[in-house]
């Protein structure tokens, strides 16, 4: 079962916090069309995280490593356009950078 904190998905299912999506992307008059499909993609791709309640900061250390190659193939998009906006998304806070125990990647902030 999904944390209904955090962004979680599955093969089938995608749980996305309602307030949460609202306040970071739904709202952000910063983003584009492109940001707004590259994010619809990576919400099926990547997981997210908050901090918990609870004040402890136990990393699930969930970081993903994305392929903008990929991305772009996959969302007929150039690959410099796809760079762009995963900068843009990191820099709005809705992914954020790190590594976990086997690669660097990004997780959304949510």
């Amino acid at each position: 079962m999904a944390n209904s904190r955090n962004v979680y998905q599955q093969k089938t299912t995608v749980s996305i916090p309602k307030q949460e999506l609202l306040n970071n992307v739904v709202y952000n008059h910063n983003l584009n069309k492109k940001d707004l499909k590259i994010i619809l993609l990576l919400l099926t791709e990547i997981d997210g995280w908050s901090e918990p309640e609870n004040g402890k900061k136990e990393d699930p250390m969930n970081f993903k490593h994305i392929s903008c190659k990929k991305i772009a193939k996959t969302l007929q998009m150039d690959t410099k356009d796809v760079n762009k906006s995963l900068s843009k998304l990191i820099d709005e806070n809705i992914l954020e950078e790190g590594i976990s125990r086997s690669a660097s990647g990004v997780r959304f902030t949510f």
